[in-house]
């Protein structure tokens, strides 16, 4: 194989500025090494310069334009990683869809972002089905899988769309600030926002994940995190900006995960808190030579002091937390500050999410704007060039979120006389599970909507895997017969699953504060004071 710029032999070099740009650069100066990679395929950085050319090119036969967006759906493949090259090389704006989401959930973002193209995964061939009339029959569907023959006539095969288009387009000069990727994220009343990112901006959080993880062309990245989520896109956006190697799995399995991290001599990963732990008390875990492993992202939450420990004895000291959203990313944990045997406020830190990135700043606020002092607790607010440009569509709430600069997370911390945040509360009650954030009113929503429920309210319970668990107290009409597994059953065709509550309680009346809403504090309160008695 050809090396340098021979590698780039005819094809136009990338927009200065642009995520593109990165992809150029590895191809010019990393171009035999290996870029993404499974079990079954691997792709080297000039293989896929060139891959998202052609698929750049088969979007511009198909008529679309800059000022379009273009759709995917899809499990973690290498396809994913090529099709989102395709969009940092055009300009045009990729929207990665959420597997889990149900075809109702998935057909609201669809009318909200109009995407002109959509990508897909064979195994989704059903519900992409149940959309076509959202979407309409001018946009065209193109399907991926290894298995041509099944191929619907409505969505033609990837691999011929690819084969079928150009080497390549001249695209035309764009902004580094142009639109690059719209990421989905549910809001409080369970309406779809979409987080705007430019070229610019993901650029930045290139640079931070890269120099968070200490990240090398060396290093080879192992990502199951959904490629959709901002948690692995931002690995994967690490792995690129560095030159090195992303090996892709399709979802979490323990067993595969410490499989992999041996076999493949993986040395960077991202795990939940609870994975973490999933990943630790697997019982081959002795069994596998982990030592190439040097750091474990994680994120959501602090992680609990007995993964830490056997983690710490398993590992070492690889931990680095991070916390951000998919708005905009904002603190480290380093592994250096992952310690038991330190002193009293080291402790602590363990229960923090550490301090400001460098380039990041980061106030506590008071509900006047006011800056709160030292261990007060306020509304976190970050100033960082990673940040969104704004909800897709929505410039109310993007008025509300964005202010002079400033980042307003809706997350509720304090920062001690070292600048460690520690997080206390969640101001839109968001429900943190498996490392997804859960809005508790779209849950209510799902389960008001049955009509033997008179009442409902949603919470997170403490989970010992799960880290929270969704919690629905129902109040029932009277007469009704209704069961938590009919409750459980009743969300499956208006929820995601992740996102069906794990718990169902039944109460005659649900506490109400002087306003008339919920008192959710008052039932937490209740369920801690149960456990405390029961334990």
């Amino acid at each position: 194989m050809t090396s340098g710029k021979q590698s780039l032999a005819g094809l136009p070099p990338a927009v200065p500025g642009t995520l593109g740009e990165t992809l150029w650069l590895n191809a010019w100066h990393f171009g035999r090494k290996i870029a993404v990679s499974t079990e079954a395929r691997t792709v080297t950085h000039a293989e896929l310069y060139r891959r998202s050319h052609r698929i750049a090119a088969g979007l511009a036969a198909l008529g679309l334009s800059r000022n379009e967006r273009f759709a995917m759906l899809a499990m973690n493949r290498v396809e994913m990683a090529e099709i989102y090259a395709a969009a940092e090389i055009s300009g045009i704006a990729i929207v990665p869809l959420n597997f889990r989401l149900s075809a109702a959930e998935l057909a609201a973002t669809l009318r909200d972002c109009t995407p002109s193209v959509l990508f897909f995964e064979d195994q989704y061939t059903d519900t992409v089905n149940e959309l076509r009339s959202v979407l309409g029959p001018a946009v065209p569907l193109i399907r991926i899988g290894a298995d041509a023959a099944a191929t619907p006539d409505w969505a033609p095969p990837f691999e011929d769309f690819v084969t079928a288009a150009p080497e390549f387009v001249e695209w035309t000069p764009f902004s580094p600030d142009s639109l690059a990727c719209i990421l989905y994220t549910s809001g409080t009343t369970g309406a779809p926002k979409g987080c705007m990112h430019s070229h610019r901006g993901f650029r930045a959080l290139s640079e931070l994940v890269t120099i968070k993880l200490g990240m090398t062309a060396s290093d080879r990245t192992l990502v199951m995190m959904p490629l959709f989520h901002m948690g692995g896109k931002s690995v994967q956006l690490g792995a690129h900006w560095s030159g090195g190697e992303l090996f892709v799995h399709r979802g979490f399995d323990p067993g595969d995960i410490l499989r992999t991290i041996a076999r493949e001599r993986i040395t960077v990963t991202h795990l939940a808190p609870m994975m973490i732990q999933n990943v630790l008390e697997h019982p081959e875990i002795d069994s596998h030579d982990l030592s190439s492993l040097r750091a474990i992202f994680y994120s959501a939450a602090p992680m609990p002091e007995p993964v830490l420990r056997r983690g710490l004895e398993k590992l070492g000291p690889v931990f680095i937390q991070s916390y951000g959203q998919t708005e905009g990313s904002g603190t480290i944990l380093p592994a250096g500050c992952h310690r038991l045997d330190g002193t009293e406020r080291d402790r602590r830190h363990l229960t923090s999410v550490g301090v400001p990135a460098r380039g990041v700043d980061l106030k506590i606020v008071d509900p006047e704007g006011n800056e709160c002092p030292e261990e007060v607790p306020g509304e976190v607010m970050l100033r960082t060039a990673c940040a969104m440009t704004g909800y897709w569509n929505n410039p109310e709430a993007t008025r509300e979120t964005l202010q002079d600069g400033w980042l307003r997370t809706g997350d509720i911390g304090l920062l001690d006389d070292e600048g460690f945040l520690f997080l206390v509360d969640r101001k839109k009650d968001v429900i943190i599970s498996g490392g997804e954030n859960i809005y508790s009113r779209e849950v209510e929503n799902a389960i008001w909507s049955h009509p033997e429920v008179a009442e409902v309210v949603v919470i997170g319970v403490p989970d010992p895997k799960w880290g929270e668990a969704v919690c629905a107290i129902v109040v029932r009409e009277q007469g009704s017969t209704l069961t938590g597994e009919g409750v459980i059953e009743h969300c499956r065709t208006m929820i995601a699953g992740y996102k069906r509550p794990r718990v169902v309680e039944f109460a005659d009346a649900l506490p109400k504060l002087a306003s008339g809403k919920v008192d959710k504090k008052a039932l937490r309160q209740s369920r801690a004071d149960r456990a405390e008695v029961s334990g």
